[in-house]
């Protein structure tokens, strides 16, 4: 018989009871009632058998165990105890007899016994050894559910940690996804890569890209704290040691983790003799390394730096690797833009021609902004065409709309002005015939024209608008004013005989300069038209001793650092009568450069220019025609032209144009040290570049030792 179990809760749940084994019913019945005061209840088994079914399925925290109950003994039963592990650690007291000899426990004892009572049973003693082991257990059963209690709640802290940790991933990839979004441009989206690596996965970062060429350049880093900073600066740009890198950078890209930074793995990522410099101004102890990579090509690597301040294992590469992935989608994305966008913009140039202005009175220069939305090309053009007579006309225009039917619009109205100009002495004469020309051209109607009329020998300007903002002039001591008058609506728009074309005349002084420009340049949702003529006003008058290129560069960077329409800057400068100009072109061959250079001295020493001022500016002509010679024309052949202006008192100012096109990579080592040089031998040195070419300004107060004449050398082979 046994007493009844509980049926609802788990049997972990339940309080221990006591199993008491023995196969005489009346010895069960004291026992039970022995035991009651404990308050715990009283299973009772009247064999081994049965005790063992007990056993199966509920909890004791003692089992009382006559030595021979029927079926199985005693000895039998707790040696069948101890064989199951679920109930071997219940603590079992044999019954004996009081006959039984002293030997009869040592068996009991050997099958794993805790205690032993002899009968007759004191009910006292009885109930003080089993509510030891009672206790004992409790105290277990405690320790056990505290145990538990810790052990949930460490795998509740650790599911909490692993689920921030997905959180934190998740939400990093995410806005580093969304950031790379917001860049269009390749060297940007780069720039974004290693930013977002920096604090979040490394104390450095490093972005390398492999260009068309086989070169892989170091496009962008970024980096937590001052260590290193000059070093860092001057591998932006830098051309890495591809022949030294190992196998699984670039040629079989794989990610790894370098636990240890030294030179030979910094060797390994093409870094040359900057792992040296590296290794003594920054601690770094270890190294993550993924390819940018898409369909088995490379695109560059990822470099992740780690200092002191942590460690690197699986879970870092394994982020680092999925954020390679979104950085290889978005470079290549980026330049595929790049490219199309390339395209667009060479068709505008191309439309836009290459206008240069070769008289020595009058120096010139544009400045051309494709707008930032989208790919298609717009309407803004310029012209300069220089007639017979001498005089020089220049023209800005603006065609409505964008794209290939406004391009083409753009470039029908620029061919067709440039033919009139050469046959019509009249600004307005020439529009109105432009009128008729447009009436022809559903794009180009109700575009604006600006057109300007110079006679370098006299000052004189002739004008005329058709609906285009005024021109401004400004002189060389810094008084700027717009040209009144001469306003008229936008082609192909008449009213009648009032709305005929006019023209207004002005005479500017030498040095005083013109700048013709689109409303990009000026109109802003936010401003005002007035204030933004205004404050462009202000700004040229600011700069009125700048040359043309200086001054188109830095309006365009002043008013229209992001333009969302296209803007076209035109700055045409009436030069000093006085001044002695030469101008000698030469062919894009290392070859022509010593008689150039001979021609520049030359022309130089005719002029008066003391000696040493001859020396600094020919050391400078010599670094800028050598880099249009390196860069402008890879391995096509071209020309390049150096133009040398000096006024009575000494003002030289020297330009080296080119009609090429440079690589990016070219720009970055020519302002590294060439144009280091050149600031060292002139007073001031400008890079104009557009995408007709390049021009290099630089200027010099000299030294004259008598008085210069107006002798040209002739130009060089």
């Amino acid at each position: 018989m046994s007493a009844p179990r509980p049926q609802n809760g788990r049997d972990d749940a339940r309080p221990g009871g006591i199993l008491v084994v023995d196969g005489r019913p009346a010895t069960l019945k004291v026992l039970a009632a022995a035991l009651a005061p404990l308050g715990r209840p009283v299973a009772t088994a009247q064999s081994g058998r049965e005790a063992l079914r007990l056993l199966r399925t509920d909890r004791y925290a003692v089992i009382l165990l006559d030595i021979r109950p029927p079926e199985l003994d005693g000895f039998e039963t707790a040696a069948s105890i101890r064989q199951r592990k679920r109930i071997r650690g219940i603590p079992i007291i044999f019954l004996t007899p009081e006959s039984a000899s002293p030997e009869h426990a040592f068996p009991g004892y050997e099958a794993g016994a805790v205690d032993s009572v002899v009968k007759p049973i004191d009910p006292a003693i009885l109930r003080s050894k089993v509510a030891v082991f009672v206790e004992l257990y409790e105290k277990t059963r405690e320790i056990e559910r505290q145990a538990n209690l810790l052990k949930e709640q460490e795998l509740e802290r650790a599911e909490r940690v692993m689920a921030e940790k997905r959180h934190r991933r998740t939400r990093f990839l995410a806005s580093a996804a969304t950031a790379l979004e917001q860049r269009l441009d390749v060297k940007a989206r780069l720039a974004q890569v290693a930013q977002t690596c920096v604090p979040e996965l490394a104390d450095l970062a490093l972005v390398a890209l492999v260009h068309e060429d086989g070169g892989i350049d170091v496009a962008a880093i970024a980096h937590r704290g001052p260590d290193g900073e000059d070093i860092l600066d001057n591998l932006v740009g830098s051309r890495l040691d591809r022949t030294a890198m190992a196998h699984w950078v670039v040629e079989a890209p794989e990610s790894c983790i370098v636990p240890t930074v030294d030179r030979a793995a910094l060797v390994d990522l093409g870094l040359g003799e900057a792992a040296d410099d590296l290794l003594e101004r920054m601690s770094l102890r270890a190294l993550i390394v993924v390819p940018l990579a898409l369909g088995g090509r490379a695109l560059g690597f990822i470099v992740l730096c780690a200092t002191q301040r942590r460690r690197y294992g699986e879970e870092e590469l394994d982020l680092a690797q999925d954020l390679a992935r979104k950085a290889s989608f978005a470079v290549e994305n980026a330049q595929l833009y790049e490219a199309e966008r390339d395209r667009s913009q060479t068709l505008q140039v191309s439309l836009l021609g290459r206008p240069v202005a070769t008289s020595q009175r009058v120096a010139a220069a544009m400045h051309y902004v494709a707008g930032t939305d989208g790919l298609d090309v717009g309407g803004d053009w310029y012209d300069v065409v220089e007639r017979e007579d001498g005089r020089v006309l220049v023209v800005v225009g603006d065609v409505v709309g964008r794209g290939i039917r406004a391009a083409t619009a753009m470039g029908k109205l620029r061919s067709a002005i440039a033919a009139l100009a050469l046959v019509v002495d009249s600004p307005p004469e020439l529009l109105r015939r432009l009128d008729q020309f447009a009436e022809r051209i559903e794009e180009a109607r109700f575009g604006t024209v600006a057109v300007v009329l110079i006679d370098p020998d006299t000052g004189i300007v002739r004008y005329s608008l058709a609906g285009h903002p005024p021109p401004l002039v400004v002189t060389a001591e810094g008084h700027a004013a717009y040209l009144e008058g001469g306003s008229g609506l936008p082609l192909c728009v008449s009213t009648g005989p009032s709305t005929e074309r006019v023209e207004a005349t002005t005479t500017i002084d030498e040095g005083s300069t013109i700048v013709l420009y689109t409303d990009g340049l000026v109109e802003r949702r936010d401003l005002p038209i007035d204030e933004g003529l205004e404050r462009l006003r202000a700004g040229v008058a600011a700069r009125a001793g700048h040359e043309p290129e200086r001054l188109c560069d830095e309006l365009v960077e002043e008013f229209a650092p992001t333009a969302r329409d296209d803007v076209v800057v035109l700055c045409v400068r009436l030069e000093a009568r006085a001044a002695a100009m030469t101008t000698l072109r030469f062919p894009a061959v290392a070859s022509g450069l010593r008689e150039t250079r001979a021609a520049a001295r030359h022309w130089l020493e005719q002029q008066g220019v003391g000696r040493r001022g001859v020396a600094d500016v020919i050391q400078a002509c010599a670094e800028a025609c050598a880099n249009a010679v390196q860069h402008a024309y890879s391995d096509n052949l071209g020309e390049a032209e150096l133009r040398l202006s000096l006024c009575p008192d000494g003002h030289l100012v020297v330009r080296v144009r080119d009609w090429g096109r440079w690589s990016p990579r070219a720009y970055t080592e020519f302002g590294g040290r060439g144009i280091g040089l050149m600031r060292v031998f002139m007073d001031e040195v400008h890079i104009h570049k557009t995408r007709h070419g390049t021009t290099v300004v630089m200027t010099k107060q000299v030294t004259l030792v008598r008085e210069p004449v107006a002798v040209a050398a002739a130009p060089a082979a």
